[in-house]
């Protein structure tokens, strides 16, 4: 069966995930990082699109971003990843693709789902245990934004008015949010470990929006689809 047609709209906010090939560290240090989020910055200012989050890990990477008028989301990371790609090759004197596939984008389209998309990507760096809080991983906007320090690589959110009225109410607002969201993070991953099927329901029943912190170890656990396993538990 031949690839499906990724839908182009330009004017649209997304969430992108991309994984290097393999699955493999390919991310190798800070020479990488500073490359992939430059490679961006100058491809920001060509197509016009607004970036609100991100995060690097060594093996994949999350944005979300609002294309502009002038390229679709096909165009804006093809060609960031494709520079990039070159950039890696041509740096450590390797051949082969440097990412996995396809990049995945998905369309976001109420307020609510970009908050839940911003702090998802935001704990990425906690989610895969490399570090025990967000402010500890320099490769992320959060970084930035929790440290104080100006990133103009980074647009203001469009929920900002809706969780303050002016910087220092939306700034503390978030933050408690993702405090929330950090506790239940930590909690799902104490029960993965211990394999309670029981406390992971209690967990998701009383935290039941999307997205979900280790969607598919959980899954795994219970042999079926996150969205099944949800409509159990919900009230």
């Amino acid at each position: 069966m031949g690839r499906s047609v990724r839908a182009k709209s330009a004017d649209t906010y997304y969430h992108v995930i991309a994984r290097c090939n393999n699955n493999e560290f390919l991310f190798k240090g800070h020479r990488d990082f500073v490359a992939y989020t430059s490679i961006m910055r100058k491809y920001k200012k060509l197509f016009d699109f607004k970036l609100f989050a991100y995060s690097l890990l060594n093996n994949h990477m999350h944005i979300l971003l609002k294309t502009g008028k002038s390229a679709d989301i096909s165009e804006v990371i093809q060609r960031i990843n494709g520079v990039f790609a070159s950039w890696y090759n041509y740096a450590y004197k390797r051949k082969g693709h440097f990412w996995q596939d396809r990049f995945k984008s998905y369309p976001i389209e109420d307020d609510d789902y970009f908050l839940r998309c911003q702090i998802y990507i935001d704990l990425n760096a906690v989610r895969a245990g490399i570090v025990e809080h967000p402010r500890d991983w320099p490769h992320s906007s959060v970084y930035s934004f929790l440290k104080g320090h100006m990133d103009n690589l980074i647009a203001e959110s469009p929920i900002k008015s809706i969780l303050g009225r002016n910087d220092r109410e939306y700034k503390d607002a978030y933050v408690r949010l993702l405090n929330c969201e950090l506790k239940k993070t930590r909690m799902l991953k104490e029960a993965l470990i211990k394999k309670d099927k029981r406390e992971i329901r209690q967990i998701l029943a009383d935290n039941c929006s999307e997205p979900i912190p280790f969607k598919i170890q959980i899954s795994r656990l219970f042999n079926m689809g996150i969205g099944k396993l949800l409509s159990e538990v919900s009230p």
